[in-house]
């Protein structure tokens, strides 16, 4: 297949040679700035079952996408005045006068991409389908058991040729994409088939028909043998609006993505009757490992009840969850916890009281609980975990405290009852502040140990950890300026091959914190040691902390590994301006 056909590469074949520093570029000729899509159903299968379905299917998909996100994330690549809009889709018809190419002996059909033109400009011609303006885009599907030869290839056919789609010009003015009715393992993907790879091609030619139409004159990168923007990305497919779609490459985040939506929107949520109080915590709740995911948002009134903001799936409500009955005092934390890997999501809330007691109050028909106190009284939070002993276990809350003295404390539960254990060995001179709360899994099989980072009064930053058999403590020390407030603590997940070919992910601890001259720091483990990082500040300096989350790009391809995890970090600066310090 020459590289002047756009073409949908089979699985894995587009994929970017290691260590390639892929960027697109861009060749001043056209782009499709807002693209007018006329989808054609070429022959008489179409008129069979199921196929006959297909085609409004397929235009209600066009209908949608061509004003979702996908073409909000392509106005990356406007050109000066040829700016990249949303399109629509102009039209449809199903011809079914003719039939694609000739007739094999076993009654398949074979066509060629020279017929194809000839038959596009003949219904142009005779006006059977609309003549094209500079933005106009035929996409030409084809019904079952029909082959297409282009360009030295065939679609479903062997490597290096074989494709599953293609997008190409008629004279450099007629812009087109050629669908076929693929059913090879190498072009299939989802569940819904044929329809899932129907849109999954689909929406690779879209892009590189909008970004690079004449080929190789638009956005490409020519050092790759498939170097348009969907080839890079071939086979990361993710769910947009229910439909599967290909992630594109982006050349300004320098990855394969798909965002779900570029706007920003605000909602007024209310609050409850008494008015709103303080935060206590925000967790997803799905009813089973294949639901949706509803948020969950606690916080107090000014009755000093505990009141959740929750989603049902169509609609928000506010619920009074009451108080415990000695009273509502200081948020500890909320997390979800599963009884089994098939159960449903249960939020657990954890407060202190106002006897200085901890509370829980759980969704399992149950009200409050008391959960007791450590011998020497409740002090500060310091964070809520929940761990599992193996990927197919319950999980088990894990609430870590202060007591009064300074002494590290955790209420935990082993599946039957509630425990106090004092961690003791502390730092000499006690805890400070609290930084966060992780569990850390060593492969995707292993059990969670929990890791807790505090701050001592030496000002050294401490972890807390369980090895899976006993609790230790390990002094980190502190950043060069000095230990200043906690930003966040998360986990890294790296993937790399075992020597029996398996994926291995081994989770890291990353733990970010402000020194006290304003810069932030990172405190990592690299599988062997811990490092200590600066990571700078903002141009106007390091502000409050917002939070840190870690992000993987999309990857649907079992052929290949799964992208890394990547930390980001958000921050105010003195100017309460929101920055992040993130890792490409």
């Amino acid at each position: 297949m020459p590289e002047s056909f756009g073409i949908v590469p089979m699985k894995g074949e587009a994929l970017v040679p290691a260590g390639t520093r892929t960027s697109l570029t861009y060749h001043q000729g056209p782009l499709l700035t807002e693209v007018q899509v006329y989808t054609i159903f070429w022959g008489s299968g179409w008129q069979q079952m199921p196929q006959n379905g297909l085609i409004q299917q397929l235009n209600d998909f066009f209908d949608f996408i061509l004003t979702s996100s996908l073409m909000d994330q392509l106005g990356e690549y406007s050109w000066q005045e040829k700016s990249i809009h949303h399109g629509s889709r102009v039209g449809t018809k199903t011809i079914t006068a003719s039939n694609p190419g000739f007739v094999n002996r076993d009654g398949s059909r074979v066509v060629t991409d020279d017929q194809i033109q000839k038959a596009l400009q003949l219904w142009i011609s005779n006006n059977t389908v609309p003549q094209p303006n500079n933005n106009t885009l035929f996409f030409v599907y084809l019904p079952p058991n029909v082959t297409v030869n282009a360009g030295g290839g065939r679609s479903c056919g062997p490597s290096p040729n074989g494709f599953c789609g293609y997008h190409y010009s008629i004279n450099h003015t007629i812009f087109y994409a050629v669908v076929p009715y693929v059913d090879c393992d190498n072009c299939s993907i989802g569940l819904n088939q044929p329809f899932d790879t129907l849109t999954e091609v689909s929406s690779h030619e879209l892009c590189e028909a909008i970004t690079d139409p004449d080929l190789t004159t638009g956005w490409n990168d020519d050092r790759l043998k498939f170097g348009e923007i969907g080839d890079i990305c071939n086979g990361r497919a993710t769910l947009l609006g229910g439909y599967y779609v290909q992630t594109q490459w982006s050349n300004r985040e320098q990855a394969c993505l798909l965002r779900t939506s570029l706007a920003v929107r605000w909602t007024d949520q209310g609050a409850p009757a008494s008015g709103l109080g303080d935060a206590v915590g925000v967790v997803t709740v799905m009813d089973t490992p294949t639901s949706s995911q509803r948020p969950y948002i606690f916080v107090k009134d000014n009755d000093h009840h505990l009141w959740v903001n929750w989603y049902d799936g169509s609609n928000w409500h506010w619920t009074d969850q009451g108080a415990p009955s000695a009273g509502l005092g200081d948020a500890v934390g909320v997390v979800t916890v599963m009884d089994t890997p098939t159960s449903s999501q249960q939020p657990y809330v954890f407060v202190k009281g106002n006897d200085h007691h901890l509370w829980m109050n759980r969704w399992d028909g149950s009200n409050w609980t008391d959960q007791g106190a450590p011998s020497a009284g409740l002090g500060d939070a310091v964070g809520v975990v929940t761990v599992m002993d193996t990927p197919a276990s319950s999980q088990r809350p894990y609430v870590f405290i202060k007591d009064t003295q300074g002494s590290l404390w955790v209420n935990w539960y082993d599946g039957s009852n509630w425990h106090w254990t004092d961690q003791k060995g502390a730092p000499a001179g006690g805890l400070g502040r609290a930084v966060g709360v992780v569990t850390v899994m060593d492969t995707p099989t292993s059990s969670q140990r929990p890791y807790v980072f505090i701050e001592g009064i030496d000002h050294h930053l401490w972890v807390n950890w369980w090895n899976g058999h006993v609790w230790h403590w390990t002094s980190l020390g502190a950043p060069t300026g000095g230990l200043g407030d906690a930003v966040g603590v998360v986990t890294v997940m790296d993937t790399m091959f075992s020597q029996n070919g398996t994926n291995i992910a081994t989770q890291r601890p990353y733990v970010f914190v402000k020194d006290t001259q304003g810069s932030l720091w990172v405190n990592w483990w690299n599988g062997y040691e811990w490092l200590r990082s600066p990571q700078g500040a903002p141009t106007g300096g390091l502000g409050d902390a917002v939070g840190v989350v870690t992000v993987m790009d999309t990857n649907t391809d079992t052929n290949i590994l799964p992208p890394p995890q990547r930390p980001y970090v958000f921050v105010k600066d003195s100017q309460d301006n929101l920055w992040v310090n993130w890792r490409p």
